[in-house]
């Protein structure tokens, strides 16, 4: 898909505006001048984030630009251009992004949001921005996070209490005690195991149990599903998949210690 730089910035129109340059040196001029603008605040350091490592394409696609007849124009290669430009507007955009307001109802009106940012500042902004790249444990939203496990925890229970209840459920619907305590509990295991896997384990909550408590739970769950749906058929297929499930399960908490990120390290015990 092509980008807005795409669009605005063709070889045919380029070439026939370098075409009235009186050499190449004045031509290079020019594209500089649209890649770091001498009036920008930031003319220094565009100059060596974006203009010196694209220099040399850039000459070269100038020579060509100049060079070519006109009626090849059209399918000229400006692609160290327009990456060039890209590249400055994209800084431009974060710097945008990093001045937004941080309030959750924007700035205060009569406040001066303050000057705009050095792009040094935005580089070092850059340098630490997390979002996208957190894990399960490596953020702070534990509180939402452990939100949201409840609520697939109490979908879940709720799922599972329907099916059973339909005509067609091949597994015999449970008293209505049993029932109530299933709600009950559903939610609330799903919200405890979901604490250890959220918040930062120690030693008394080591990490490596609450993934074992999870696959446990879920081969009980599965089992007894499979137990009253045939019994026969369940002892058959676990048999057959002992070997694979186990290795899926090694495989699924490898990636699972991989997701949660590091443990953060136990406090040091007082004398």
């Amino acid at each position: 898909m092509p980008t807005l730089i795409d669009l605005l910035i063709r070889p045919r129109r380029l070439a026939e505006r370098l075409a009235g340059c009186a050499g190449d040196e004045e031509a290079l001029g020019l594209v500089h001048e649209l890649v770091a603008p001498t009036s920008h605040a930031w003319r220094a350091r565009l100059d060596v984030q974006v203009w010196a490592p694209a220099l040399e394409d850039i000459r070269l696609e100038v020579q060509v630009l100049r060079a070519s007849p006109e009626a090849y124009r059209d399918d000229l290669d400006i692609s160290a251009i327009r990456d060039a430009l890209v590249a400055r507007r994209q800084w431009e955009i974060l710097g945008q992004e990093m001045s937004l307001p941080k309030e959750p109802m924007g700035t205060v009106p009569g406040i001066d949001p303050g000057r705009p940012p050095a792009l040094e500042e935005v580089e070092a902004w850059v340098a630490g921005y997390g979002v996208g790249a957190e894990t399960i444990r490596g953020n702070d939203r534990a509180p939402e996070l452990l939100d949201r496990f409840g609520e697939l925890a109490t979908a879940a229970t709720e799922t599972a209490l329907y099916n059973v209840s339909l005509p067609s459920s091949r597994v015999p619907r449970p008293p209505r005690i049993v029932a109530t305590a299933i709600r009950r509990v559903g939610p609330r295991l799903g919200r405890r195991l979901a604490r250890g896997l959220v918040v930062p384990s120690t030693v008394d909550a080591p990490r490596r149990k609450v993934l074992l408590g999870l696959a446990v739970a879920a081969l009980v769950v599965l089992g007894v599903l499979g137990w009253y749906v045939d019994k026969w058929a369940f002892v058959l297929g676990f048999v057959v998949s002992f070997l694979p499930l186990g290795a899926l399960v090694v495989v699924l908490y490898r990636k699972a210690v991989k997701l949660l990120g590091p443990e953060r390290p136990p406090p040091p015990r007082q004398p």
